[in-house]
């Protein structure tokens, strides 16, 4: 079989050199397909290693301001040096609520 150039070929052309090389494609039996499992269950805990001063600005932009201080919460206790700041922000985050 003679190969063509592929750029001087136009889409049909394409298509028909496509079904001529491949005619079929190997169809799936049911008994190959896996399960999905549903992941989501398993982290639905608010519990992260991660609190971040960041963490609590992202939920305050989204509107998760009970998150955000309760960030800010853990956040006073972990860095005492930095407690003021957290309670202005907490305070901030309170009159966006009202």
């Amino acid at each position: 079989m003679q190969q063509e150039p592929v750029s001087q070929l136009s889409a049909a052309d394409l298509i028909d050199r496509f079904i001529r090389i491949s005619p079929t494609i190997e169809r799936m039996t049911p008994g190959n397909i896996q399960p999905v499992r549903d992941l989501s269950g398993e982290n639905t805990s608010d519990e992260s290693a991660f609190i971040t001063e960041t963490l609590a600005k992202i939920y305050v932009n989204q509107g998760y301001y009970t998150k955000a201080i309760n960030i800010y919460e853990k956040l006073s206790l972990q860095y005492p040096e930095k407690s003021a700041y957290f309670a202005g922000r907490i305070e901030k985050i309170n009159e966006l609520i009202k």
